[in-house]
């Protein structure tokens, strides 16, 4: 199991917490729609329709950078790498659109933008701008004590 699935799981209750109602005006002719694609999908009404509107590949980038910001941060960034390296351009747009919603320490956030730049020059993509609104650090930062790994 994989540290975003292992988060999914630990956390999945308390990510599922519904703290907050959305109420919507439809027409009863509306609704039944609704209801029949929701019965298709195997889902209740509500999950349906925050299915429909709320991207899949951009809660899981932002579950994914949560993770970074957790204990076991350097195997978080490793899945996060791997999971900007797979996703196809389409979701890799949708995806990082939004800037990162959890707190980031600056050198957690300069490599997080470090890694979604590298994935858009690899899809030949423009970064998106929330890259470009993070604080360069005052002192550049390596993976390695040694010497002989830097340029």
């Amino acid at each position: 199991m994989t540290i975003l699935q292992e988060r999914e799981y630990t956390l999945g209750v308390a990510q599922n917490q519904k703290t907050a109602q959305l109420q919507i005006r439809v027409t009863g002719a509306q609704k039944s729609v609704i209801q029949r694609a929701a019965a298709r999908a195997g889902m209740d009404m509500s999950t349906y329709v925050l299915s429909c509107v709320l991207s899949v590949p951009a809660t899981q980038f932002q579950d994914a950078v949560a993770a970074c910001a957790g204990p076991e941060s350097r195997f978080a960034l490793a899945e996060l790498n791997a999971w900007l390296s797979s996703v196809l351009v389409g979701e890799l747009r949708d995806a990082i659109a939004a800037a990162p919603t959890v707190a980031l320490t600056p050198l957690l956030a300069n490599t997080i933008a470090a890694m979604v730049e590298l994935a858009c020059a690899q899809h030949g993509m423009v970064p998106p701008a929330w890259t470009r609104e993070i604080e360069p650090l005052d002192e550049p930062a390596f993976g390695s004590a040694l010497q002989s790994v830097r340029l």
